[in-house]
């Protein structure tokens, strides 16, 4: 490897599962933020507002805030059953 003194470079690494594909993140906490900005998403959780529906959405899921999402694994799965409840419910096609 040959280059001029000063060049840059990166480097990423990524976590890989047994097949050596790279391991899915889902980032619940982010999505969760999103889904409540959604008029829709708040419908279905018979919210009016973007913090009802965060409350809601904490209520149901047993949690204190969305943050929780990120290590609670029984709020994780809660989470992302009614999300596959509201993505039935509200498919475009």
């Amino acid at each position: 490897l040959r280059d001029f003194v000063g060049a840059r470079y990166g480097c990423a690494l990524v976590r890989i599962q047994d097949d050596e594909s790279a391991t899915p993140y889902n980032n619940r906490v982010q999505q969760a933020a999103i889904l409540c900005k959604r008029e829709a998403f708040q419908a279905f959780l018979d919210a009016g507002t973007e913090d009802e529906a965060a409350a809601t959405l904490c209520g149901l899921l047993g949690i204190e805030s969305r943050a929780e999402l990120n290590g609670n694994r029984r709020a994780q799965a809660a989470f992302d059953e009614m999300v596959k409840r509201y993505e039935e419910e509200n498919d475009p096609f």
